[in-house]
């Protein structure tokens, strides 16, 4: 079959004779059913019939079923997955590992993969059944593009087909890929042809940066918006345009300001209606009305394509340009229509529409392949893909482009170079996309452990004795206010725990359709989810909110499919806001003197009626889908996300206005087309720095203010309901005064002034800046913390703090414990930041570094942790790599603001396989951990075997006089030469990688440097490298060489280095200009010349061997042991007990594991490792000790020679059990413990051990 003629099946409406021979040529099935068999479907308002057409066996025995379901008119094929889904279970059974079906929907069809593998026995019996528990999905037909599905599928024609082949057809990882990649490259070449004005920000590249990725996030969204056909077509096709425009704008850029600037800044934010969306001619005034009346050829046939798009608000298409035709104007998006902006505006028409272009971008990506890079304009870009506007989940794929898209390319073209910090900027912030199948884990662990505790404790009925006074916002209680508790009934859950975690995992299961739950806990769970609140603390691009809002959903969905209980839930929220402001209304006496109470409370009831009018239109099911009124009000109630910076913010609301656009109908008769406004989420996520909070003033609050914060709340609340751009001004001017009163009134009793500046100027509505402060309370009204805090928090290392916020290191020191050792890492303060951000019981779940768990600069938050007695799980991906495009090994981090006895602890060996199935890893039940700890989480066997090391009263570190590290020069390619040979006897001749050719230096201006590479097990360094040094012996200490001395004594290093200076200089921002010839840190050089045990800073087993003459230096990725002067043990010894198979156990145990099973020989890990420490009075002990000390020598004279030293080694692995005092049995269990130790090696150490033993 053509690929042609396979395209045009895909676009056309289904056709079953020509399914047929798709069937027939692509797939080679064999039995085709003439007459389609029909299968029974039970009632349901889905589907009218379903058929069996045929089946195959793949290339690799597997049956693939072919089937036919025919829906009826009134179901929306494009975003009902959740009932198609429902259907699969009666459309095909489990006597097939495959199902293809194809739902047909009038001129649309989807076609479906599911997968179920079979395990038979020999005579054919089904043994067992493995789920693929996803569900792909192509949409297909009239209307839609499908280069993607034929492109994949025409491949598969005339080849053996294998069930991975089907597979892979239905990929969307590849998909996302592609797209990724083209639309980076659009990116980068945009940066170089665009111009954007410099009034708020003066630096051009963050400037670009920021600009266009606002330009394509508005742009895509927009093109979802197509997809649901609010948008017309026209606007985005050439001919159409070249028709409209007369592409007279001086910079080229006629189709961005006259289409794109007017679609964004005044179609989409104001309302419908000739006499708002109009073309003006003047320069400044309302900024919704319709700019560059000069670039058209015919505005009347724009004027009639824009009549019909619906008003969304939402704030996301505000035009950002501040303070228009006053002093102080700043022009940011410069929505103009003044002639002297047209030059500062500058996004060329080629950027859209041209075909293919060839650019060089060789400068924004870090290798040589792109030199000569092909691009297509955006518009072209985005035609060429499908797009589905509702988000894809972990269990239902389609094969297109869904909003999640957003916060992929949002972390993907962060990527771009960052010329403050020499980085990225996906490094600079440490943000990193979490897999989508994280999320979904994450989620359910952190909603199952809320609803748990709400059946278990918190609903089980409690009396309250006293009165609470109102706080701040008026929703909790005054702090340091008690309220007494009676606890009046039981929950009936109590002592079936077991019971109800599994019923609540059938709650949340994408593959169970029903409700586990009586009336009664349903109502329970249903008003503890409308009362729960939960915070992102670094939420990017809004992996983490949304994919808590799909969870929500699905639970409410099954809890309540006709959404009358959620209603009512509303209505009762509702009244009771009101009844708190009638009550609060009453007593102020102040606001009493102006307006009679009748007349509030008329005022009050109208708005009570309009609130309750508003909720009923939001259930509506003749203008929306249920589904929007449960993410609404969840959205409105529960969700909160903090980001620093403002963009991802941004993007993240995105998510969420595309996640309520979706379930609104379309209706041309209603006003707005039937498409409700968007809420404004300005005060659900904001641009706020999570870790700084405001200084708590020891000054009380005066009674002035709590009124003043109650208006504050009322405002917001309704600023996120409100629909006119007028309305939107109304409530944000009113924040902006009671913001000042508030601060006015904090300052005359004594609060500092910086606190009460802070929260006068924090505007939630400006999207362009980020809150040096975070505040749960005045941000979100939130006191006594939240029910979840979830999240990826960033990675970053001190000292890249030190460069992007340098003001949060002394911070971190007074304010967190976790920061008061080591080098910390930015996730350790979000760890304990985000811990303090929750309530009683509530939890905490990261994805985050395991480093922390031995580290030294984990010891705070690990002591931390030890004091709550707060663990509540760990997943531990130990080596593998859970992000696509990062180096990280991360683990899954769950605490809980509650006293813990145990935690559950889960290894994960095969993330590919956990991702598919979380029941895949065994989990165990562990105590907390103590105080003073690093954390090796392990087996019972395991943790026999450590005990028994633990035995030992010394460590490592008490008998090295030294464990360190090499040379930090900070400019290795000028200091190391490569070693070429003498030039005489006092000079040497050597290559600089710098200067990229060979020099001649004296002999005595260099050292032996070795590279990690060069450290061996147990062979004699070979030198092959010399490190310059420009230090001189004085009196037992090295010390730099004056300029004046290195010019007379070593006239050729002189020459050398100056050739370099200028590099030199730069290090570290020119800390070195004066003495630009020292290391960056020349720090243990005096321990270098002592004779040493040596490792490599990273190996995939000990590596260590011995500088018997201390001569060797060495580079950071080597670290050097020197041992005590009254250590009676030889040298020889400690490196065979170091590179002993009992030290690679320990460290396998308790060290830190990189990618591959390669393991860290840094200071901290090594020095734990309990030490045999001999008794030369003993006779035995003197044996093993001397035995080993020959063997070692042995070694390193074979080693030189090439002969074989297994026998040798396995004797010295033998003899260490031995002086440790180890059991046959327990050696064994050891080695068994250890999966790269070979059965010859066991046997081997295992015939030695009986040998010493006796």
């Amino acid at each position: 079959m053509e690929k042609t003629e396979l395209r045009n099946i895909f676009e056309s409406p289904f056709n079953l004779e020509k399914w047929r021979e798709v069937m027939q040529s692509l797939f080679s099935v064999k039995t085709i059913r003439q007459q389609p068999k029909q299968i029974p479907l039970p009632a349901n308002d889905l589907a009218y019939d379903a058929f069996e057409l045929g089946n195959t066996n793949t290339s690799d025995e597997r049956l693939i079923g072919f089937y036919l379901v025919n829906l009826k008119p009134n179901v929306w094929i494009e975003t009902n997955r959740v009932g198609l889904r429902n259907l699969l279970r009666n459309v095909y059974n489990k006597d097939v590992d495959g199902a293809l079906i194809v739902f047909v929907n009038e001129h649309k069809w989807r076609f479906s993969f599911v997968s179920e593998i079979r395990e038979l026995d020999d005579e054919g019996n089904i043994l067992q059944t493995k789920t693929e528990s996803k569900r792909y999905t192509y949409l297909l037909g009239e209307g839609e593009v499908c280069r993607t599905a034929t492109d994949r599928f025409s491949i598969l024609y005339g080849k053996p087909i294998a069930l991975s082949d089907i597979k892979e057809a239905f990929s969307v990882e590849k998909l996302n890929k592609d797209f990724y990649n083209e639309l980076s490259n659009w990116y980068f070449w945009a940066l170089q042809n665009v111009k954007f004005p410099d009034d708020f920000e003066k630096d051009e590249e963050v400037r670009n940066a920021t600009s266009v990725i606002r330009l394509i996030t508005r742009l895509i969204f927009v093109w979802f918006l197509k997809q649901k056909k609010l948008i017309p077509e026209e606007l985005f096709d050439e001919r159409e345009i070249k028709q409209l425009l007369n592409f007279t704008d001086k910079t080229g850029s006629t189709y961005y300001k006259a289409i794109l600037q007017n679609l964004f800044f005044a179609t989409l934010n104001t309302e419908m209606g000739c006499d708002k969306r109009k073309f003006v001619n003047r320069q400044y005034g309302v900024q919704g009305f319709y700019r560059y009346e000069r670039f058209f050829n015919n505005k009347e046939r724009f004027l009639q394509l824009t009549q019909n798009i619906p008003f969304l608000n939402g704030g996301l298409f505000e035009n950002l340009d501040k303070n228009v035709g006053e002093p102080g104007e700043k022009r940011i998006d410069c929505f103009s229509n003044k002639i002297t902006n047209e030059t500062r505006l500058s996004v060329p028409d080629y950027l859209f529409f041209a075909g293919t272009e060839h650019a060089d971008l060789s400068r924004s990506y870090p290798d040589n392949n792109h030199g000569n890079v092909k691009i297509r304009g955006l518009i072209q870009l985005l035609k060429s893909y499908n797009f589905t506007i509702e988000e894809n989940t972990p269990f239902e794929i389609e094969v297109a482009l869904d909003p999640e898209l957003l916060g992929k390319v949002f972390e993907n073209l962060l990527a771009s170079y960052n010329p403050e910090t020499k980085t990225t900027a996906r490094k600079q912030t440490g943000s990193f996309y979490t897999p989508r199948e994280i999320v979904n884990y994450m989620v359910d662990e952190s909603i199952i452990a809320f609803l748990k505790n709400q059946l278990l404790e918190e609903n089980s009925g409690v009396k309250v004795l006293g009165k609470s006074q109102i706080e701040m916002f008026g929703n909790e209680t005054r702090k340091g206010q008690l309220t007494f508790e009676q606890k009046i009934n039981e929950s009936h859950w109590i002592g079936k725990e077991q019971e109800l975690e599994d019923n609540l995992r059938l709650l949340i299961d994408y593959h169970n359709e029903n409700n586990p739950f009586n009336e009664k806990d349903t109502l329970l769970l249903m008003k503890a989810i409308d009362g729960c609140t939960i915070l992102d603390p670094a939420c990017g691009s809004g992996a983490f909110p949304m994919g808590i809002l799909q969870k929500l959903v699905l639970i409410l969905q099954k809890m309540d499919k006709d959404n009358l209980h959620w209603l009512k839930i509303q209505e009762e929220r509702a009244r009771t806001e009101h009844q708190v402001l009638v009550t609060r209304v009453q007593k102020d006496k102040e606001y009493a003197q102006h307006i009679s109470f009748d007349d509030i409370r008329k005022k009050l009831l109208k708005e009570l009626d309009e609130r309750l009018d508003e909720i009923h239109d939001s259930f509506d099911t003749d203008i929306n889908e249920p589904d929007y009124a449960r993410k609404l009000f969840l959205v409105e109630n529960c969700i909160y996300g903090v980001d620093i910076q403002p963009i991802a913010v941004q993007i993240a609301k995105l998510r969420f206005f595309i996640s309520l656009i979706i379930d609104q109908k379309i209706d041309d008769s209603k006003k707005n087309r039937g498409i409700l406004t968007l809420p404004n989420l300005e005060t659900k996520f904001v641009a706020a720095n999570t870790l700084i909070g405001l200084s708590k003033s020891n000054t009380a609050k005066p009674i002035s203010v709590y009124p003043l914060e109650n208006d504050l709340k009322d405002v917001r609340h309704k600023h996120f309901s409100a629909r006119t751009p007028e309305t939107k001004k109304k409530y944000r001017e009113k924040d902006a005064g009671l913001r000042e009163q508030i601060s006015i009134e904090l300052k005359k009793v004594g609060f500092p002034p910086t606190d009460a500046d802070q929260i006068a100027h924090w505007n939630p509505y400006d999207q362009n800046t980020s809150a040096t402060f975070f505040d749960a309370e005045w941000m979100f009204g939130i006191i006594q913390g939240f029910d979840i805090v979830i999240g990826n928090p960033p990675y970053l290392r001190i000292q890249g703090v030190q460069e992007v916020t340098p003001d949060l290191i002394p911070y971190a020191r007074k304010q967190f414990v976790s920061a008061q050792r080591g080098n910390w890492d930015l996730y350790v303060l979000f760890s304990e930041a985000g811990y303090k951000l929750l309530k009683t019981n509530g939890l905490l779940a990261f994805i985050q570094p395991h480093k922390f768990f031995q580290g030294d600069f984990g010891m705070g938050l690990r002591n931390y942790v030890a004091k709550e007695k707060c663990l509540y799980q760990i997943v531990h991906f130990g080596a593998e790599q859970m992000f696509e495009s990062a180096t990280n090994y991360t683990c899954l981090f769950f605490l809980q603001k509650k006293v813990h006895k145990t935690f559950k602890y889960i290894k994960v060996d095969k993330p590919d396989e956990w991702l598919q199935n979380t029941n895949s890893a065994a989990d165990f039940i562990l105590p907390q951990p103590e105080k003073d700890q690093k954390w090796a989480f392990t087996s019972e066997e395991k943790q026999n075997i450590l005990d028994k090391l633990q035995n030992q009263p010394q460590k490592l570190e008490n008998i090295t006089r030294k464990i360190f590290q090499g040379i930090p020069t900070g400019a290795d390619k000028v200091f190391v030469l490569k070693y070429k040979g003498f030039e005489s006897t006092k000079l040497l001749k050597c290559y600089s990688n710098e200067l990229n050719k060979e020099i001649i230096i004296e002999k005595d201006f260099v050292k032996p440097f070795l590279m990690g590479k060069d450290v061996r097990r147990y062979e004699k360094p070979e030198i092959v490298n010399y490190v310059l040094f420009p230090y001189k012996l004085l009196k037992n200490k090295y010390v730099l060489y004056e300029e004046t001395e290195i010019k007379k004594q070593f006239p050729l290093a002189w020459e050398y280095l100056f050739k370099n200076q200028e590099v030199l200089k730069e290090r570290e921002n020119n800390r070195f200009e004066k003495t630009w010839w020292q290391y960056s840190r020349p720090q243990n050089l005096i321990e270098f010349d002592a004779i040493k045990v040596i490792t490599p800073e990273i190996a995939i087993k000990p590596q260590l061997t011995l500088d018997s003459e201390g001569i060797c230096y060495h580079t950071t990725k080597v670290y050097s042991f020197v041992f005590k002067d009254n250590t009676e043990e030889k040298q020889y010894y400690w490196l065979g007990l170091l590179n002993s198979k009992l030290l690679w156990f320990f460290l396998n145990s308790t060290g830190y594991v990189l990618r591959g099973g390669y393991f860290t020989f840094k200071t901290e890990y090594l020095k734990p490792f309990p030490v045999k420490r001999i008794d030369f009075k003993n006779k035995n002990e003197k044996f093993c000790h001397d035995k080993i000390v020959d063997n070692v020598n042995t070694i390193l004279d074979f080693k030189e020679s090439g002969k074989n030293t297994f026998r040798l080694e396995a004797e010295i692995d033998a003899l260490v059990f031995v002086l440790y005092g180890f059991t046959e049995d327990e050696m064994m269990t050891t080695l068994l413990q250890m999966p790269d130790v070979s059965e010859a090696e066991r046997r081997e150490i295992q015939f030695n051990f009986k040998e010493y033993i006796r």
